[in-house]
């Protein structure tokens, strides 16, 4: 693990930024290639290797783009593949914000710890182990996400948001032929009905949202000052006759403000809250995790914990029919530098992060199975959790940002630490 940061840096020098812009480091025009290895690390999913690729069109906005393209092809050690290619843009179509995405994840030993966060026991010894061929929690998962996302101005600041979304999940016990299918937190669940058998394999989902987003950063990637908040309503009906329907409230509040008006960008203190929950109807688990947002700023956008809403905590650990979670951050821009004709600056940003489940997923099942009161189960599940740690970023023309962040969970449900180290801020 001491390796990594080596590893990653290694991985800079041998990407191949290619540029049809100007041959300056302070501002770019037209077309930019950037073409680097896909190689991080998440303490979740293990290791990735593989390859990715930005493309701009700045044309004469820098450091805004006119057309931004974005596809990656990778592997984690751990067993996740990942094929993805983002499209995003507010010239496509005049005035309206165009993001477009397509990923294909398969994870044949998906992570899963059960419903209800802290209602239900983790225990460390029955995670993933070759030698005694247990895999208690994990399943394996393959998912297909097809999005299309749009904003178009109201008047200055303010925006409507719409979007379209279609899933198709094929969900089963582990495939890997070292580890015993049966014994599995899955089966477990799939035998006492919290995982219902119409919901067990997969299926296939559709997803319709809107709602507005008030944006008045100063820069989309690394913004300096200004807010950025979504409210919205993202609506399933029931299209492929699974008995499934949903409408859930979601809701984002991102604020960015710049200590140092004098050295602008130097040293800016961000905040996010978010709240997501279910209004009406019930999502089948498979959905459950999906962090549903305006448009896509991470490949993996799942479940309370890891590397996406609460740092340092285990992957999914939290998962339920609401959520509430916040992040706080300072942004120390430390230095600016020039390397193979583009921009780069180094960056530091401790953070603390909180968050809980507000609304628990079919409680009284899960206490029937654990035979315990079902207020035990709500109260356990409603437990808030809080994490703190580090991140250091490399940014390069202040959109390509390269990031390590470390972080520690302050309870019992996440022994350890969690690093990560992969692209972007979290918000």
């Amino acid at each position: 693990m001491k390796r990594l940061p080596v590893l990653m840096i290694c991985a800079l020098l041998a990407g191949l930024p290619l540029s049809g812009a100007q041959e300056s480091g302070k501002a770019k025009a037209g077309w930019n290639f950037g073409v680097l290895p896909a190689l991080s690390y998440n303490s979740d999913l293990g290791l990735q290797y593989g390859i990715c690729a930005d493309i701009y069109d700045y044309g004469d906005v820098f450091p805004g783009y006119r057309h931004k393209f974005y596809t990656e092809l990778s592997h984690y050690t751990q067993g996740l593949t990942n094929l993805h290619l983002l499209y995003d843009s507010s010239y496509l179509i005049p005035e309206v914000r165009t993001t477009a995405a397509v990923s294909w994840l398969m994870n044949p030993m998906y992570t899963f710890y059960g419903l209800n966060g802290s209602a239900q026991v983790y225990d460390p010894s029955l995670n993933l182990n070759r030698q005694t061929g247990t895999a208690y929690y994990n399943y394996s998962r393959s998912m297909l996400r097809c999005l299309l996302d749009a904003q178009g101005e109201i008047y200055s600041g303010l925006r409507w948001a719409a979007g379209a979304a279609f899933w198709s999940f094929a969900i089963g016990n582990p495939s890997n032929r070292h580890y015993d299918p049966s014994n599995t937190l899955y089966a477990d669940y799939c035998a006492a009905g919290l995982i219902r058998g119409d919901e067990a394999s997969g299926g296939k989902r559709a997803e319709f949202k809107i709602g507005l987003v008030f944006d008045t950063r100063d820069h989309d990637a690394a913004p300096s000052r200004g807010i950025n908040a979504d409210i919205f309503l993202n609506a399933s009906p029931d299209l492929f006759g699974d008995g499934y329907k949903y409408l859930q409230f979601c809701a984002h509040y991102r604020q960015y403000l710049d200590l140092i008006p004098a050295r602008s960008g130097r040293m800016v203190l961000a905040w996010h809250l978010a709240y997501q929950d279910c209004l009406e109807g019930e999502a089948p688990f498979y959905m459950l995790p999906i962090i549903t947002t305006p448009y896509l700023r991470q490949i993996i956008s799942e479940g309370l914990g890891s590397m996406n809403t609460v740092r340092g905590n285990l992957y999914n650990r939290f998962i339920g029919d609401g959520y509430a979670w916040g992040n706080l951050e300072l942004r120390i821009r430390l230095t600016d530098f020039t390397f193979l004709n583009q921009g780069w600056y180094i960056g530091f940003n401790p953070f603390f992060d909180m968050g809980l489940i507000t609304r628990p997923h079919r409680p009284g099942t899960m206490a029937a199975w654990l035979g315990t009161g079902m207020e035990e189960v709500v109260s356990a599940a409603r437990r808030l959790h809080k994490s703190a740690g580090a991140g250091l970023k490399i940014v390069m023309n202040e959109n390509f940002i390269v990031s390590w962040e470390l972080a520690k969970a302050f309870d019992h449900d996440n022994p350890g630490w969690g690093l990560s180290i992969g692209s972007n801020y979290i918000f």
